[in-house]
């Protein structure tokens, strides 16, 4: 039993011995090529402060806009829609769309929409409070072209055939409903001065059970109000609201000057250590042949 004991304990001692020994070799090896790895490291900094240079800045800025016409999930799906024509450079076929001049649409680097309140958060607000609006965040080269852009937006959610039609639609179906909810007022309406009539010359048919007048008064103006708010919202159904416009801001928010030399550098370091790698292996070939 004590021999196997020791003979484990040896076992660990050279398993150790032959670790450090590894790692010194490694080490040694290294630094035949620290030089190698220096440069290339350098050079991956420089490359990443010239990208820097060459790349333009950007400027980011972000529209709250309501639409009445469209829902938010239709409405943030077609404007994140126009990334792919940024990411794939289609910069005709956004200028096309937003009726922008060529040279607009090319300083637009970035589109995204989003609803203004998380989707998550919106379960915690009551429905009063449900704004219907969403964000409109844009990264752009120019900030000069922030107003041209909005009023193409505007303009786009306004004349969009898809949505003049479902404008259409929604201010045919609260029409039906406002010619529908008049009718009631005019027939309770019609009913209370019958009751005043009935009231007045004390003539109770018999058998007969009268409404309160004043109820059917305090139903009149609940319509009334009602009737109000859907012609409110026939007039807003074309309307596209800007809650916020973009802002322009002097300071530009990328690009990132830590961010390019130190992905250069790591890169640069990267390719040194596959080069070294492949002089380690190239030399071991040499001392087996």
């Amino acid at each position: 039993m004590l021999e196997l004991e020791k003979i484990n304990i040896r076992s660990e001692k050279d398993d150790e011995i032959d670790l450090i020994e590894l790692l010194t070799k490694a080490i040694l090896f290294l630094k035949q090529y620290v030089g190698l790895l220096i440069i290339f490291t350098i050079i991956g900094i420089l490359i990443g402060i010239l990208l820097y240079t060459r790349t333009p800045f950007y400027y980011k800025s972000r529209m709250i806009v309501n639409s009445t016409a469209l829902s938010n999930p239709e409405a943030i799906n077609i404007i994140n829609s126009w990334q792919v024509h940024i990411t794939k450079n289609d910069y005709e076929i956004l200028a096309r769309k937003l009726n922008l001049s060529y040279e607009t649409a090319y300083k637009i680097k970035n589109f995204k929409a989003n609803e203004t309140v998380p989707a998550e958060n919106k379960r915690f607000l009551p429905p009063e409070a449900e704004d219907g609006s969403f964000t409109i965040e844009a990264s752009v080269s120019d900030v000069q072209v922030l107003d041209s852009l909005e009023m193409a937006i505007i303009n786009f959610l306004e004349d969009n055939k898809y949505i003049k039609i479902r404008s259409a639609l929604k201010k045919a179906n609260l029409q039906r409903l406002k010619i529908k909810i008049d009718n009631e007022i005019a027939s309770l309406d019609s009913l209370k001065h019958s009751l005043n009539n009935i009231l007045n010359n004390n003539r109770y048919p018999s058998g007969a059970f009268l409404t309160n007048p004043a109820e059917v008064n305090v139903k009149i103006i609940e319509l009334y109000e009602r009737s109000l708010n859907i012609e409110t919202s026939i007039k807003l159904v074309d309307d596209v609201q800007v809650v916020e416009s973009f802002t322009k801001s002097n300071t530009p928010d990328g690009p990132d000057l830590i961010k390019f030399p130190a992905i250069g550098g790591a890169i640069g370091l990267f390719l040194a250590f596959v080069i070294v790698f492949v002089l380690y292996l190239r030399n071991k070939i040499r001392t087996i042949s």
